[in-house]
């Protein structure tokens, strides 16, 4: 019995040696991921009955292993996002134009909005790594990114509204434009292959953002459906 449980040791061995994030001093790391997620709930700033959000998301990072425990590093984020909204609304007309308001009978409008907004979004990013080891090869890798960068796209909409006589369609182009930054904390396991290459796997966000560097732009933002998660690769050497 002892000989085979040392026999298991001197196998087992050269994993868990090839496991240390400590054994490179340098890494690559490559992550992507792709998001197609439909709701009914609706998006508040549309007032939206149904919407759905396809997105594409990679980042490119090089890492500097401190120790066992640490890494620090620079990267870049790309992300394609397009979000297609379905709204509907009522509100009242008067029926007599040339009425004064208090002598006026108010018709109820119904009316359809449909939204396609396309964004692009690129950032450079400035990140830390703890490692905490779960087991043999697999560890949780938690990372806390600063995030700068700016992003451009464009908003088509169009209205469909009725009088009860004809239909009316009203329709708009913008352009869209901001600086982005953002504090973001990323729970994700890695599992090393051996000593040059291991799995990356990001479970979702926690993130502060702010448009235009503007307080009254902030946003908090908690994302843990597995459809956003990413999946990645990393080269140590």
């Amino acid at each position: 019995m002892k000989t085979k449980a040392f026999t298991f040791f001197l196998f087992l061995l050269p994993a868990v040696l090839c496991a240390q994030p400590d054994s490179s001093k340098f890494c690559i790391r490559l992550n992507g991921g792709y998001a197609d997620v439909g709701s009914s709930n609706g998006l508040s700033s549309l007032g939206a009955v149904s919407s759905s959000n396809r997105q594409w998301e990679i980042s490119l990072a090089a890492g500097y292993v401190i120790d066992k425990h640490w890494e620090i590093g620079l990267g870049f984020n790309y992300r394609k996002q397009k979000i297609n909204a379905l709204a509907e609304f009522d509100f009242p007309i008067p029926d007599q134009l040339w009425l004064e308001p208090d002598q006026q009978q108010w018709l109820e409008m119904l009316g359809m909005e449909f939204t396609e907004t396309k964004m692009h979004l690129t950032t450079f990013d400035l990140y830390a790594i703890r490692n905490w080891r779960l087991f043999s090869r697999l560890y949780f890798t938690p990372k806390l990114t600063f995030r700068i960068g700016k992003a451009k796209g464009t908003q088509e909409s169009v209205i469909v509204t009725s009088t009860g006589w004809a239909p009316i369609l009203i329709g708009s182009n913008n352009d869209i434009s901001y600086d982005y930054a953002a504090l973001q904390l990323v729970p994700a396991l890695t599992f090393h292959i051996n000593r040059h290459f291991a799995l990356n796997l990001e479970l979702g966000s926690f993130q502060f953002s702010a448009i235009d560097w503007e307080w009254d732009n902030k946003q908090w933002e908690a994302t843990v459906n597995p459809a956003y998660w990413r999946l990645g690769t990393v080269f140590s050497f």
